[in-house]
C-alpha cells in the first residue's frame, strides 16, 4: 500500500469515534477494544482463557489451553508445550499467567508455568526443591514457594 492510502486510513481511525471502533484479537485470542487504555471503567477479572492462537509452520491456530502441558518464559518470547510439539508467542509469561486457570496451571517458577493435568511425578533435589517429570519427559524445577504448595496439596 501506498503512503497516501496509509496516511488516509490513519486519519479515518482519528476521525472515527471510540465507540464505534471494531474490536480487535490479540495473541491470546482476547477481545480488546480499540478506545484508550486510559478508561475509567473498573477492571472485572475475565473468565479463564478457553484457548491461545499460536504460529505454526506459517499458520496460526488456536491451541486449546486444556491441551497445554507447560509454558517457559524465553526472554521475549513464550514457549508453550502442548501436542508434542513448543509453540513460541511474542507474549511475557506474566500477562499469560493472570488468564490461566488456577485450578489446573501453577506458576512453579519465575520461568515456567505447569498444568498440573500433564505432571507424571515430583521429586525432592538436595535442597529440598521439588524436580517435576512431565508426562513428555520434561524436567522442570520448582522454586522453593511452589514446591512448599505443591507439598501441602499431596494428600
Amino acid at each position: 500500500f501506498s503512503n497516501d492510502r496509509f496516511d488516509a486510513a490513519v486519519q479515518r481511525l482519528l476521525e472515527e469515534p471510540a465507540a464505534s471502533r471494531v474490536n480487535t484479537v490479540d495473541a491470546l485470542g482476547l477481545a480488546t477494544a480499540g478506545a484508550s487504555a486510559t478508561s475509567t471503567t473498573p477492571a472485572t477479572p475475565a473468565a479463564p482463557l478457553q484457548r491461545i492462537l499460536v504460529r505454526d509452520r506459517g499458520q496460526i491456530f488456536p491451541l486449546p489451553t486444556v491441551e497445554i502441558e507447560y509454558l517457559k518464559s524465553d526472554s521475549k518470547y513464550t514457549l508453550i508445550a502442548a501436542r508434542g510439539s513448543s509453540y513460541f508467542v511474542r507474549l511475557p509469561l506474566a500477562e499469560i499467567e493472570p488468564r490461566l486457570d488456577p485450578a489446573r496451571f501453577m506458576r512453579v517458577h519465575r520461568n515456567a508455568i505447569v498444568n498440573l493435568d500433564f505432571v507424571q511425578s515430583m521429586k525432592p533435589d538436595e535442597q529440598s526443591q521439588l524436580e517435576i517429570l512431565m508426562r513428555d519427559g520434561s524436567k522442570l524445577l520448582a522454586n522453593r514457594d511452589a514446591s512448599k504448595l505443591l507439598r501441602d496439596q499431596a494428600i
